[in-house]
């Protein structure tokens, strides 16, 4: 299951209130529960929004990982292909010269 951003108006508000974008708080208690708190008097569940700046920088973090390693595949690959059309390059002169 991953997190699913949604566009929501709360049901107390006004018609006019602007909608807002977010998550809906039982979809993340069942991935992250302590990223929601349940308040004690409604029973409402709330998202505890700073847990996800450490979350987003934590994801980040292993994209760059990500992204390093394939940077550095891409680059082995370039060094490689390099060479093979320098070894092709060599084989075609030396089937000219034996061709003459």
């Amino acid at each position: 299951m991953a997190l699913n951003p949604v566009t929501f108006r709360y049901k107390d508000n006004t018609d006019d209130a602007q909608p807002i974008t977010g998550f809906i708080a039982q979809e993340v208690q069942a991935l992250f529960p302590s990223f929601v708190i349940e308040d004690q008097e409604s029973g409402y569940l709330a998202l505890a929004k700073s847990n996800f700046g450490v979350l987003s920088i934590k994801a980040i973090q292993e994209l760059k990982t990500e992204l390093d390693a394939k940077s550095t595949e891409v680059d082995e690959l370039k060094k490689m292909l390099l060479e093979q059309q320098e070894q092709m390059q060599k084989m075609m002169e030396m089937i000219e010269q034996l061709g003459e």
